[in-house]
């Protein structure tokens, strides 16, 4: 979970450096689990 918060964060910083504006929480991530009985 915390890997997928770093590559959100990441993809942010890319997006508003190529000049796109996001609302502040506008990319979320999730983490989908394979087996659903974890």
């Amino acid at each position: 979970v915390m890997e997928m918060r770093q590559q959100v964060s990441t993809l942010e910083s890319y997006l508003e450096k190529r000049g796109a504006v996001l609302p502040s929480g506008y990319l979320k991530g999730r983490v989908v689990l394979p087996n659903p009985s974890c």
